[in-house]
């Protein structure tokens, strides 16, 4: 039950953490060890890298929004080989739809914060479970983005109501 869901909750997300700091370390170009059971969530971290980053911009950068009260930390900004920048998110659990209504806030902020202008927002899966063979980003482009930050505006709204009146 209850006890059982907690255990789960708590393994997933030190493997969470453990791939993030990993992912982190290499980002820096710091030397990192790599136990047996991240390997292959590594290896894909590395393969993104080689396949498509440029240079890397910023790793685990902390962003706000002082008028709206929200902050967030990008897992990393980079550009592309084709000289775009490029806002990631690595999720090591499950991916629903909504992640793009947290990566637009992000890239909101980022934008407004570090003066750049974002081409996409990505997702990059590295869940200990349903690592396909094949290679796989989720894309949200820029012609989602502003209806993905309205709705994420509206559902701040409604949560901050919700919790006045409950």
């Amino acid at each position: 039950g209850e006890r059982q869901a907690q255990i789960i909750t708590a393994k997933a997300g030190r493997f969470g953490k453990a791939i993030h700091g990993l992912c982190e370390g290499i980002a820096l170009g710091k030397p990192v060890e790599i136990s047996k059971q991240y390997q292959l969530q590594i290896d894909r971290f590395k393969e993104f890298l080689d396949r498509n980053v440029q240079e890397i911009l910023y790793v685990e950068k902390t962003v706000y929004n002082n008028e709206i009260m929200v902050a967030g930390t990008i897992d990393l900004i980079y550009k592309h080989k084709d000289n775009s920048i490029r806002l990631l998110d690595i999720k090591t659990g499950t991916i629903k739809d909504t992640i793009r209504l947290q990566l637009a806030p992000y890239q909101n902020m980022a934008e407004k914060l570090l003066d750049i202008e974002i081409y996409q927002r990505e997702v990059l899966p590295l869940s200990r479970k349903g690592l396909t063979k094949k290679f796989k980003i989720i894309e949200y482009n820029n012609d989602s983005y502003l209806n993905d930050y309205e709705a994420f505006l509206g559902l701040l709204t409604y949560y901050r109501w919700k919790e006045k009146h409950d």
